[in-house]
């Protein structure tokens, strides 16, 4: 698996894991706007 090893990359860059951070955010952000348009559309 490669993604712990990416895990362990971002962990050590601070200035990554912040650009990171603000991307998660924002995601987020869309996630609930899509699970909440998901809800509406649901019966």
């Amino acid at each position: 698996m490669v993604f712990p090893s990416i895990g362990i990359a971002i962990l050590r860059n601070a200035a990554l894991r912040r650009s990171l951070l603000r991307n998660f955010t924002t995601e987020k952000k869309f996630l609930s706007y899509a699970d909440s348009f998901l809800q509406k559309e649901r019966p």
